[in-house]
């Protein structure tokens, strides 16, 4: 399933963006493809569902937690 990160170059999001995706792989197996952006960008998504927003949260996600969404995504499949 296609993962994705988009984050802020601007801010520089990069290494808020390393360790989530490092942490999706770790938990998951599944790689994270990252996206550049602008804005104060911050998402996570996998596949077409959005699974983390900085937009909605006013913070970067805590440690393991975007795993931990993606990880029954990943168990029981939309079909």
């Amino acid at each position: 399933m296609n993962t994705r990160i988009t984050y802020c170059t601007s801010w520089n999001y990069k290494p808020e963006a390393d360790r989530v995706s490092a942490e999706i792989e770790s938990i998951t197996g599944v790689s994270a493809q990252l996206e550049a952006g602008s804005g104060g960008v911050f998402n996570v998504f996998f596949g077409d569902d959005l699974v983390f927003s900085k937009s909605e949260f006013q913070r970067f996600p805590h440690r393991g937690e975007v795993a931990a969404k993606i990880k029954p995504l990943l168990e029981h499949p939309k079909h």
